[in-house]
């Protein structure tokens, strides 16, 4: 087993310890997540806008450190799938030990390979449409929307290190679908956004997958909404030829 054995003050005069597993197995990417996230979670070491005081040496060479330890934002994209899977094989577990077949979940969990996707329309309102999906519409407040729209445009994604260089495009873009006035905390969001030390890009992604996992199953949703994995570019994966804009 591999955790963190934690010495808490003495009960009726005798150590009291607490102790928290990792997963086992875990590769380098999700030990380190592991641990940003228990450290957040005690908040034992200062953890300030997202970003540590301490640095975990997670690469074999010091060009890697960078890459790998200081962009917080990239290094936390994953953590969510990673507790959502957590969730998805504790349930599976339970629904086995209650006497659902293994049959009957791998019917439940298939994956139709001939899956139909419904095109994406965003008109002049920057309403975005569904038309093969009964029409509905995908609700979102006006930063996650100028997020969605900015990876849109670009189909081989984005490295969240390299969100700097697109702060003045999606600052047009927000200003086009936001009804606020006061211009310097249209700055102060987009600089929030772009800025890989800190947290916001992923909660905007949160937001953006939500919309779509609110009206449909995931397996469909996540042709709509930004993937990836660490230190490669997130990307919305659906096909540009499906994206219409009026």
């Amino acid at each position: 087993m591999c955790g963190f054995i934690e010495h808490n003050h003495a009960v009726h005069n005798k150590p009291a310890f607490k102790y928290y597993p990792f997963i086992l197995n875990s590769n380098e990417i999700i030990f380190f997540n592991q641990l940003h996230h228990y450290f957040t979670k005690r908040n034992s070491l200062g953890f300030k806008k997202g970003y540590s005081r301490v640095k975990f040496k997670i690469s074999e060479t010091e060009n890697d450190i960078d890459e790998d330890v200081q962009y917080i934002a990239d290094v936390d994209f994953p953590y969510e799938a990673e507790q959502l899977v957590k969730e998805i094989r504790e349930k599976i577990s339970y629904l086995h030990n209650i006497g659902i077949s293994h049959f009957a979940l791998q019917k439940l969990l298939s994956i139709d390979a001939n899956i139909e996707l419904s095109r994406i329309v965003i008109n002049r309102n920057y309403q975005i449409f569904l038309p093969e999906f009964n029409n509905i519409e995908i609700e979102m407040t006006p930063l996650p929307k100028a997020v969605f729209f900015l990876f849109l445009k670009y189909p081989a994604g984005i490295i969240f290190k390299d969100l700097p260089d697109y702060k003045y495009e999606l600052t047009e873009i927000y200003k086009l679908i936001t009804s606020r006035e006061n211009i310097e905390k249209i700055y102060q969001s987009i600089e929030d956004v772009t800025n890989p030390f800190n947290n916001s890009i992923n909660e905007k992604c949160s937001r953006i997958r939500e919309a779509f996992v609110s009206k449909f199953d995931d397996n469909l949703a996540k042709y709509y909404y930004i993937t990836g994995t660490r230190s490669t570019p997130k990307k919305i994966i659906i096909d540009r030829s499906l994206v219409v804009w009026e």
